[in-house]
């Protein structure tokens, strides 16, 4: 089973086992991009992608899709993630920071 947990809906539970994948807004052509911060031992990081919100607009929105699979031999009742929508020459200068606790289903 696979889930989607989108920007600002961080409550859905998710399954031991299972795909879900988190989506964050974006703006091209700003030199900002989202970025994980660690990776917690209970997730497979499964793939990064993006896809377009507006389309044939140069600079225009996008979603940073991180797509992870929860492993099935975990103990915990939620996994904590951070993401930093950052410029890869700025590092110690966030716009945003996007903390997300997933709750796991028992």
């Amino acid at each position: 089973m696979s889930s989607t947990v989108k920007e600002r809906d961080f409550h859905k539970a998710v399954s031991k086992g299972d795909y879900f994948e988190i989506r964050l807004k974006n703006q091209a052509g700003t030199g900002y991009d989202w970025y994980l911060e660690g990776m917690p031992s209970e997730l497979m990081l499964n793939a990064i992608s993006e896809e377009r919100v507006s389309s044939d607009i140069t600079g225009g929105s996008y979603m940073k899709v991180f797509g992870f699979l929860m492993k099935n031999d975990i103990n915990k009742t939620s996994v904590s993630l951070k993401f930093r929508n950052i410029r890869v020459w700025e590092l110690d200068k966030p716009i945003e920071v996007s903390n997300v606790i997933i709750p796991i289903k028992k």
